[in-house]
């Protein structure tokens, strides 16, 4: 009945896996959600990061970091490409530790 930590790697429809968790995140039955993400629009492989970012936001969870940062692109230097974002969710965090 609850998921401490919901993992997303769902090449580009992480926001699709979103809207079918709208249960689970408006009971705040998810803890933690860390999802893959991409940060170029026009990478539809990778969720583009703001779009995960405003929605969960909306939600009561707050990022905490990135992981597995992938630089590898087949353009010359592009910058960070994608990763594993972490987001907390911060009414269930301050209920059970404060």
């Amino acid at each position: 009945d609850r998921i401490d930590l919901l993992k997303m790697d769902t090449e580009g429809y992480e926001l699709q896996v979103l809207a079918g968790a709208t249960n689970f995140l408006e009971e705040r039955k998810i803890a933690m959600i860390l999802s893959e993400v991409g940060f170029r629009p026009s990478d539809f492989r990778h969720t583009f990061f703001t779009k995960i970012y405003d929605q969960l936001y909306q939600k009561g969870f707050r990022f905490n970091g990135l992981y597995d940062l992938s630089y590898w692109s087949p353009y010359p230097y592009e910058g960070l490409i994608y990763c594993n974002a972490l987001f907390v969710n911060a009414n269930l965090i301050k209920n059970r530790f404060y």
